[in-house]
């Protein structure tokens, strides 16, 4: 990082004076995230934000904000904008504001890092004119067939130095896990980047006034690793009308359908009615999960498991949610979930229908984008069909069991739609792992824990108590165990990582209760950029915690997830003063998690930087990654 003269003038004056207020910034000037203490002149908001504008971003050139989300509370206004430059998307790169209703702006976080001085382009280029191009470029076997979605804008590398005129391109297969997106170069079609977007892991009619629907109210049991007992563990429960339609499982919120694929080229969706299943025991092991004909009665059972832990999940938050103000609506209700995803590779039988192979994959997960390619569904839960796996014991096959059977994992990948809906997180790469991964995964554990535990007489803390119990070593998470966070490895996936997160979350839940750290989970997602790093991501809890309780828990929340879970890295003591108020920052917490920056004790003291993050200070604060 280069030293500028604005840096040394703040350290002169923190070392040399120790008096009045230091403004963290990029070199560039722009802020990523920017705390500012309560003036003594006090503004309605939208005087403060223009205020805001006119003085952080009144440099710019052919750039502006456009207003893509409004969310209020009792305690704030939080406002998310889209940046444009020559009035087209810059990909993303996002500003939230958030006015304090005492009458100024609180706190900021930006992605943007530079000014982004871009010509226009020099020839008239139009994703209708390029699409077969791109097609082509993406596929060049000719394997696609689906729809290619396209959107002209500005991509900027990683390290914002360099903006080309691209292409997000959505490429929708028949089947959900086909999505593809990547950013294509306008001009040369070179492919600049491939982002994730699978996170893993109808008018209502003739409604009525109650059913009752067995379910499995936290996870099936079973012992010595039976199907049948497992299945005998579901309850009698009854569902009001509010939240259950005929004649399927359907609502303003969800439309839950069971996949059956009848030709190798295409498939279906079938609608499963509300009716009173019972689970029995599979005549075939668990991971075959195959059925005569259309006849297959616990898959039915799984999608009304699926559809009844969706409705209470989504219950419970929403009563979070009112615990600072605020209502749940998103803008892709009802959600698409399709339980018995068969969308992997397929084989037929002599009379031509088609049945899934056995490389299913024993998996659940959320779709962050398009899902199918007549545009149905633009986001989507899919619960997979189990299969045999190698547990790494010696090497037989052992038996996974299907997630929709587990209130933890249905519930934990709707937060992920949560947390999306929210934050926006940029997902990381093909084949890179961001700090933003890691705090949707942390957040589904924690959250999902904290539901089933609240809904029964005792905690719940494994993630695949009952789907993984074959596998528990490489599977199964325990929030209850205290991991830390090792910045000295490349971790293969967000999930061990984001189990650090939450076993933090579910230590404080056990200090403080649910009735705290739950509120305070949900309200900090909304103070996170679309590319949080770990420092952003814990001062976020940090000003959540100020919001709802006056920042009592302030130093706690540092102490655990700074020193003792190392959320950035090597550095211990991370806060130089007992009232926390200075932070001393190595540059382990801007790494991505799949390339982190390990260094010694002593190679951090030589690079460490001094940053105020206060809020008792005047002028503004602080700077996260």
């Amino acid at each position: 990082m280069v030293i500028t003269l604005r840096i040394l003038f703040g350290l002169w004056l923190l070392f040399g004076f120790q008096l009045g207020a230091i403004e963290m910034r990029f070199d560039s000037g722009l802020p990523r995230a920017v705390t500012f203490s309560e003036p003594e002149e006090k503004t309605n908001e939208e005087t403060a934000v223009l205020r805001l504008f006119r003085d952080e971003f009144g440099g710019l050139r052919e750039t502006q904000w456009s207003l893509k989300q409004k969310v209020e509370d009792s305690s704030h206004v939080h406002l998310t904008y889209d940046l444009l430059s020559h009035g087209q998307p810059v990909f993303f790169q996002q500003l939230k504001l958030h006015f304090n209703k005492k009458g100024y702006i609180d706190y900021l976080t930006s992605t943007l890092k530079h000014d982004i001085p871009v010509e226009r382009l020099n020839i008239d280029i139009q994703w209708e004119t390029q699409q077969d191009n791109v097609k082509q470029k993406l596929f060049p076997k000719g394997d696609f067939h689906g729809s290619l979605r396209g959107k002209l804008g500005l991509w900027l590398s990683e390290d914002q130095k360099t903006a080309q005129w691209a292409f997000d391109v959505n490429a929708v297969q028949d089947r959900p896990h086909l999505v593809r997106r990547a950013i294509v170069d306008a001009e040369t079609l070179e492919v600049l980047q491939e982002k994730r977007i699978l996170i893993n892991y109808s008018e209502p009619t003739d409604s009525r006034v109650e059913t009752t629907v067995n379910v499995f109210p936290r996870y099936p049991t079973a012992p010595g690793g039976s199907v049948t007992a497992g299945m005998s563990a579901a309850t009698i429960t009854t569902v009001d009308a509010s939240r259950l339609y005929g004649p399927s499982i359907a609502s303003p919120t969800f439309h839950v359908r069971r996949d059956i694929i009848q030709r190798p080229s295409g498939g279906n969706y079938t609608e499963v009615p509300p009716a009173n299943y019972t689970p029995t025991g599979d005549t075939e092991p668990a991971y075959a999960y195959n059925c005569a004909g259309n006849n297959c009665p616990n898959q039915q059972f799984d999608a009304v498991n699926v559809y009844f832990h969706l409705s209470q999940y989504r219950a419970w938050l929403q009563n979070k949610w009112e615990a600072f103000g605020a209502s749940m609506t998103f803008p892709f209700d009802p959600l698409a979930v399709i339980v018995n995803f068969m969308g992997f590779s397929i084989q037929s039988y002599s009379d031509g229908t088609a049945v899934p192979a056995t490389t299913q994959s024993n998996n659940a997960a959320y779709v962050g984008s398009p899902c199918a390619e007549d545009g149905t569904m633009e986001r989507c839960l899919v619960f997979l069909r189990p299969r045999p796996y190698d547990c790494e014991k010696g090497g037989g096959s052992e038996e996974f069991y299907p997630l929709g059977r587990e209130a933890l994992v249905v519930a934990h990948e709707y937060q992920h739609y949560v947390t999306d809906m929210i934050t926006g997180i940029n997902f990381g790469g093909s084949n890179q792992i961001k700090v933003g991964d890691v705090i949707h995964e942390g957040y589904s554990d924690y959250l999902g824990a904290s539901y089933v535990s609240e809904s029964s007489t005792t905690d719940t803390a494994v993630v695949g108590a009952y789907a993984f119990s074959e596998c528990p070593t490489n599977y199964q998470r325990n929030l209850a165990i205290k991991k830390v966070y090792d910045d000295s490895i490349s971790y293969s996936s967000p999930h061990r990582p984001g189990w650090v997160w939450a076993s933090a979350l579910w230590e404080l839940r056990g200090e403080w209760g649910s009735s705290v750290v739950d509120p305070l989970a949900v309200k900090s997602l909304f103070y996170l950029s679309v590319e949080p790093g770990f420092l952003e991501s814990i001062e976020a809890l940090i000003q959540a915690d100020k919001s709802l309780f006056g920042g009592v828990h302030e130093n706690r929340i540092r102490q655990l997830f700074y020193d003792e879970r190392k959320f950035l890295g090597s550095l211990t003591g991370v806060f130089q003063d007992e009232d926390k108020k200075i932070v001393k920052l190595g540059f382990q917490g801007c790494a991505t998690v799949t390339h982190p920056t390990h260094s010694s004790g002593a190679a951090s003291l030589a690079l460490l930087l001094v940053w105020l993050v206060s809020t008792v200070w005047l002028g503004r604060r602080g700077r996260s990654c």
